[in-house]
């Protein structure tokens, strides 16, 4: 593993961190740039933590599907969770959650099954664009029949890969509230069913992270049922069904530092581990290049170096945390990263510049302090990206009746834009 070398800092980062307090409170986002825009349109289901989120692509347009996760406070038999729910962007540059699938492909019906539809639909809102299957069966030759469970989840991953082009979800892994789990299932959003494909060839493990690159998923990491935090990364190939090697045997390369909780962006074609916890909040920011097969540790997420870029990298290193990308096409894609914390709930919102591989605070999450939120992108009216951030809990997600408080919220992210208290 190579050490990143360490580059000149820019005068206008100087500036930022000189006047810029990494705080949540009001008065010191009063002078950190961005904005948190509460949209008010709601996550149609229960309010949970530790959902996952996969993005297709229809008629051009992006659509984000959000589901499991667990709510710890409710009934043990009614605390994980199988549905999913839609978001698309509307034509008032605020999110639509659409309930119902049949609205999917009728642009003009859509509002009718989103949560703020007023007709006789709206009151479906509560009911699931799609639910994983409770099990599945398909038959093997003429005369054997498998069946297979597929339990609610909380802690798992998701991401979308194409075959023949055309675009499919994936979800897997996670914890069912006794066992940690290694099966995968894929979602057709025509036929609006799911079917299993190949297991994880890795351990059982809950709070693994995931990437795509390509059209070729990258998984690892996470913590088994004993405690063990695991490193190990393993690929995926949706057209041929299978785990693949990383050049060098079953496994990819092993991650530098074994985590959970950890966030994983895509820049430039590469790919990025941040954070996450290994008892403690890891400081290490790894990037991936599927070229290679191989990590690179980048800069510490922390006041490590004896340069000044790094002063006020205070609670940058985090887990639970939440990460995506706003990408205008060049080399200048940024990634952000909010919520979670070193300890706990956090607020935090920090900002990554890939090319110069430094990070820069920016106005903290306006909503409560949450982890295991969830986040995606839409495309907005004006033809950029805009960012979300919905869900999430200050629970553990492991004992039932264990506390805390869930969230159903959606915020929205404008990174160029002046802050705005509560808006």
């Amino acid at each position: 593993m190579t050490r990143r070398q360490t580059y000149p800092l820019k005068a206008v980062l100087l500036a930022a961190l000189a006047v810029a307090a990494v705080s949540c409170e009001d008065e010191d986002n009063e002078i950190l740039q961005g904005n948190w825009y509460n949209t008010y349109q709601y996550f149609p289901g229960t309010p949970r933590g530790g959902a996952v989120c996969f993005q297709l692509e229809y008629e051009g347009e992006k659509r984000a599907f959000i589901g499991t996760g667990a709510n710890t406070n409710k009934t043990e038999d009614m605390e994980r969770y199988r549905d999913f729910y839609m978001c698309s962007m509307g034509e008032n540059g605020l999110p639509v959650w659409t309930a119902r699938y049949a609205k999917l492909l009728n642009k003009n019906e859509s509002a009718a099954g989103s949560i703020n539809g007023k007709n006789e639909e709206g009151k479906k809102a509560s009911e699931a664009v799609c639910s994983m299957p409770n099990t599945f069966s398909y038959a093997d030759g003429d005369t054997v029949t498998k069946v297979y469970d597929c339990p609610a989840r909380n802690g798992a991953v998701a991401f979308s890969l194409k075959i023949g082009g055309k675009p499919y979800g994936f979800v897997g892994l996670g914890y069912d509230g006794t066992n940690y789990l290694k099966d995968f299932w894929r979602y057709d959003p025509e036929t609006n069913s799911w079917s299993r494909v190949a297991d994880y060839p890795g351990d059982a493990v809950r709070y693994a992270s995931a990437f795509v690159i390509g059209n070729r998923a990258y998984v690892g990491g996470g913590e088994d049922f004993d405690n063990n935090i695991l490193g190990d990364f393993y690929a995926y190939d949706a057209e041929s069904d299978k785990w693949v090697d990383g050049g060098a045997g079953q496994a990819m390369a092993t991650c530098g530092v074994p985590r959970a909780q950890a966030a994983a962006f895509v820049c430039n074609g590469k790919g990025y581990l941040y954070g996450g916890i290994n008892g403690n909040a890891i400081d290490i920011l790894e990037r991936y290049d599927p070229a290679t097969n191989s990590w690179e540790q980048m800069r510490r997420l922390s006041d490590a170096s004896r340069d000044t870029y790094d002063d006020l990298y205070i609670g940058l290193a985090a887990y639970g945390t939440t990460a995506f990308v706003l990408n205008d096409g060049t080399d200048d894609c940024r990634a952000y990263v909010t919520t979670g914390g070193s300890v706990g709930s956090g607020k935090l919102t920090w900002e990554y510049n890939p090319k110069y591989d430094y990070w820069v605070p920016k106005t903290s999450f306006e909503g409560d302090p949450r982890k295991f939120a969830v986040s995606f992108v839409l495309d907005g009216t004006d033809g950029q990206e805009v960012g979300f951030v919905t869900t999430g809990s200050t629970s553990e997600l492991t004992v039932s009746g264990s506390g805390g408080s869930f969230y159903a919220d959606c915020f929205m992210w404008q990174p160029q834009a002046p802050y705005e208290h509560r808006d």
